[in-house]
């Protein structure tokens, strides 16, 4: 029989199991597609450090030894003395002195990677960027990161306090005080995932018993997912910072005092940092800044009064105020009633100021630099020649290498020992204000509304 040209394809279409062969596309070839990837990493966390760019600190070599030992001029000769013709005069006084003790901060970091890892990116190839650079740069950005944490914060290494009346009651911690700045808002707010957590009992300075491992920050601010089993002895407002591993035991394997002094520890009245660097403030107006406790609503004459006491107290000059953007906020508030009938046409009014473009607003033609990092419910104003920052450091940033200049080093020996590699990343070194006493700090301020944003 013979078939049509119709039918002849028709039958040449078929399938040896009646059905129609499908013809090209991209469902039936997949196999033959590549999938092609973008020639860049996409940036997902912040690399922006505000505090550490504001603070500007004049470098001070650290010639080693014990530390470095500092002396301030704290008392006149109050022999100074009108008197009568032929009269007595004041007995012979003298100029009083204090010494201190400045001692250095460290701060380590570490990478390991197995010899796989580093063989398989070597490549263009293989890999978007080779994982030796990769680890080895970003390394150092994180220790940035965690410097900021540093730069806001008392030098305890604190980052928040229990909030919870029975902590190993369930998996979830309560935390409040970010930062030992009291307040009831993020007390998450510099914990990350996969930390290992300390608690130490703020009567005695000591570690409670017991280890635990950051499974989640939840969103809330409030809060962290840990095991919290067995964790008997943990209290409320305990300290919460950070460990080495979990199997801490003493608070030398905690960054728990072992940090760098920050804002609050620099600019205080002994509130968080009575013996500054072996000078009690208590001894020595000098050393003690003004801080104004309990604030409340934030006013322009607060701000103007605070001013005229740094200048009266030892001739300080603000120069620069740093707060919280929630902090900001409030002071658009309170120039909200002039700014409403202003502007160039009021037909159409412009609600904003420089600050929607994240721009500095000014106080008496100070800036007022909104930090992210900053302390909450805190306002510092400085005055940045007068207070004179000092950096002392011993070492600004390096690895640790071998005889040979090696980087990577073995990782474990006998038993321990792995085919893999670790290098080590430190800095050494510690801050200080030589005149506190020219800046001050208002704590406690109230009214601003808080949005927990998390600077990963």
């Amino acid at each position: 029989m013979r078939l049509g040209l119709g039918a002849f394809t028709a039958v040449l279409m078929q399938s040896p199991g009646g059905l129609l062969h499908m013809p090209s596309d991209t469902a039936t070839e997949d196999g033959l597609l590549k999938d092609i990837y973008e020639k860049r990493i996409a940036e997902g966390v912040s690399n922006k450090f505000p505090l550490k760019d504001n603070f500007k600190l004049k470098p001070s070599p650290w010639n080693g030894g014990r530390g470095l030992k500092w002396d301030i001029h704290v008392e006149r000769n109050n022999s100074p003395m009108a008197v009568a013709q032929d009269g007595a005069f004041p007995e012979g006084d003298q100029q009083g002195y204090l010494e201190g003790f400045i001692t250095q901060k460290k701060i380590m970091a570490r990478w390991r990677t197995t010899d796989e890892q580093l063989t398989d990116t070597e490549s263009s190839e293989g890999a978007y960027r080779s994982s030796r650079t990769e680890n080895m740069e970003r390394l150092i950005d994180d220790i940035a990161y965690r410097e900021e944490f540093y730069m806001g914060t008392d030098g305890r290494g604190i980052f928040a306090l229990i909030a919870d009346a029975d902590p190993d009651g369930d998996n979830t911690l309560e935390l409040d005080s970010p930062g030992a700045i009291a307040g009831a808002n993020f007390g998450n707010r510099f914990i990350k995932p996969k930390m290992y957590l300390a608690a130490v009992n703020p009567a005695t300075g000591t570690l409670r018993a017991g280890i635990t491992r950051v499974q989640a920050a939840n969103d809330d601010g409030t809060d962290v997912t840990a095991n919290m089993s067995g964790l008997t002895t943990w209290a409320d407002n305990d300290y919460i910072v950070q460990a080495a591993n979990p199997d801490v035991i003493e608070t030398t394997d905690t960054a728990y005092e072992h940090a760098p002094w920050g804002l609050p520890a620099l600019i205080d009245d002994g509130t968080y940092r009575d013996n500054y660097f072996g000078v009690q403030r208590s001894r020595t107006t000098s050393h003690k800044s003004y801080v104004v406790p309990a604030v409340g609503p934030l006013s322009f004459d607060l701000l103007q009064r605070v001013s005229d006491v740094v200048n009266q107290k030892l001739d300080g000059e603000i120069s620069a105020i740093w707060c919280h953007h929630s902090i900001r906020r409030l002071y658009i508030l309170l120039t909200q009633g002039d700014r409403r009938y202003t502007g160039a046409d009021l037909r159409s009014p412009d609600g904003g100021t420089v600050a929607f473009q994240q721009k500095d607003l000014t106080m008496g033609q100070v800036k007022i630099k909104a930090l992210k990092t900053a302390p909450l419910a805190q306002m510092y104003l400085i005055d940045e020649a007068g207070a004179d920052f000092v950096r002392y450091s011993s070492e600004d940033g390096k690895w640790v290498a071998g005889k040979s200049g090696e980087i990577l080093v073995r990782s474990g020996t006998g038993r321990a020992a792995r085919h893999a590699w670790e290098a080590w990343y430190f800095k050494r070194y510690n801050l200080f204000a030589r005149n506190p006493g020219k800046c001050a700090r208002l704590d406690g301020i109230t009214g601003q509304t808080l949005v927990v944003v998390r600077n990963e």
